[in-house]
């Protein structure tokens, strides 16, 4: 694979943005999104948007969507997210890892 030139990267990139959660009108994306990864992964399990809204919807001192989640955009569709991952039980350090889902974005080529 050949290495891209900077202007097929800035060209790759136009588009893409990134943003804070917005609040609810974010939990249907991020619900989809989700879902297709655990697919894509042949996992059994898979949220509905009533759980996710309980733990997007009462903020806690170890996750407030508003501080700690970033949502992706790709010519304005929600491509991916990040938010820090819930906290153990116990811990006695906060974690420093990140916790992410995507979704590959089509894009028509030229």
């Amino acid at each position: 694979m050949d290495t891209p030139t900077a202007a097929e990267r800035r060209q790759l990139l136009a588009g893409l943005r990134f943003r804070p959660y917005a609040g609810e009108p974010d939990l249907a994306e991020i619900l989809r999104i989700e879902n297709a990864e655990a697919e894509a992964d042949a996992l059994p399990e898979r949220n509905n948007l009533d759980s996710l809204a309980v733990r997007y919807t009462h903020p806690s001192e170890h996750f407030d969507p508003r501080r700690d989640v970033t949502i992706a955009e790709l010519d304005g569709a929600t491509v991916a997210g990040a938010s820090p991952p819930r906290p153990q039980q116990g811990a006695q350090t906060p974690c420093t890892r990140c916790t992410g889902y995507t979704m590959a974005p089509a894009r028509p080529t030229e």
